[in-house]
């Protein structure tokens, strides 16, 4: 996982396109829980190459192609061996207190361009993937860690840290988004953190019924599925999730599965289109057995991309640690304030 700079340190890099240039200072990016020795150089992030950064790679470059710049641009590997990626510039989301409504909303029309544009990636037996958490079936290869510590937000805001990436559903990734962007959390207000999933998932996601039908349960499978993944990392001393167990996000994911799984009724109340009505009896279709084409996903994607850009920026970062998970919420403090604006492209 990516981090935000610290002090210079003095080591240097050459550009990989550039063997005669001088050579750059190497900032260390800290904050991750899992990615070692991530520096910035230049305009590029530096981390190790893994066996599955080949078909991460090709992925990022196939959203990319397609007109998303929800992904930081791959640009190879450099002299020594690691992996290149677009240092993406911004301040990384606030996962200490819930996000605002405009901003919700326009983080789950991202997630769904994310997802419509997956799926006319074409995934060939031989890639590699790193997943930590497979699911049966997948339908599409997803970010799986899409949440507040992976969200850089500015001008052009984008998802970082994709090594996680691989096969997987749209409701599986969607269920982890929803969790952790509508800040479902120990401590909150279960009234509050409905209404902030139905902003995410229906006015900006736009889920179809089916989907919003099977959510809940999905939310609840996958914060206990986090927390059984540490836990037997702890057992088998699988690192670093192992150390991650024990030093406050076992504990955190603990708290995260009661916190989603008591009230799913209420979840469930939320995610109807209308107040009111009933929810659809239809079960949750994967994407690829739906009547809309590959085609069609993709033009509506970039439709949505070309008519309603938006910036995603706001005024102080978070307190703790932008790229861990926040154990411990802390309340937003009269000073701290998220500004949402609405940009046009030419802007």
């Amino acid at each position: 996982m990516g981090g935000r700079p610290a002090a210079l340190t003095r080591g240097h890099s050459m550009a990989p396109d550039h063997p005669g240039a001088m050579p750059e200072i190497e900032e260390p990016l800290e904050g991750g829980n899992a990615a070692a020795a991530v520096v910035r150089s230049g305009a590029t992030v530096r981390k190790p190459w893994q066996s599955c950064t080949g078909s991460v790679h090709r992925f990022m470059a196939h959203l990319r192609e397609q007109g998303l710049g929800e992904a930081p641009e791959p640009r190879g590997r450099d002299a020594p061996g690691r992996q290149v990626v677009e240092f993406v510039p911004g301040i990384p989301a606030p996962n200490d207190r819930p996000l605002p409504g405009d901003a919700l909303r326009e983080i789950g029309r991202r997630i769904r361009r994310i997802h419509d544009v997956a799926e006319t990636f074409q995934v060939s037996p031989e890639k590699t993937w790193n997943t930590l958490i497979p699911v049966e079936s997948p339908e599409l290869v997803c970010h799986n860690d899409l949440a507040p510590w992976n969200l850089v937000t500015g001008r052009q805001p984008a998802f970082i840290d994709w090594d996680g990436a691989g096969p997987s559903t749209q409701l599986w990734d969607l269920a982890y988004a929803a969790q952790s962007f509508a800040f479902f959390n120990d401590g909150q207000d279960p009234g509050e953190a409905a209404s902030r999933l139905r902003v995410l998932v229906i006015e900006g996601y736009d889920a179809a019924a089916g989907l919003r039908a099977a959510l809940p349960r999905a939310m609840g499978a996958h914060t206990q599925a986090m927390h059984d993944f540490l836990r037997e990392s702890h057992r088998g001393d699988a690192q670093p999730w192992g150390r991650m167990s024990v030093d406050g996000h076992g504990e955190h994911w603990a708290r995260a599965t009661r916190f989603v799984k008591e009230p799913e009724s209420l979840w469930v109340q939320a995610l109807r289109r209308h107040p009111g009505s009933g929810v659809s009896a239809r079960t949750y279709r994967p994407m690829g057995s739906s009547s809309a084409s590959s085609a069609s996903r993709l033009a509506r994607a970039r439709s949505s991309h070309n008519s309603r850009p938006r910036s995603l920026e706001y005024s102080d970062p978070p307190a703790n640690n932008p790229r861990r998970i926040a154990a411990r919420p802390r309340a937003k403090s009269a000073s701290e304030t998220w500004a949402y604006s609405r940009r046009t492209a030419a802007a």
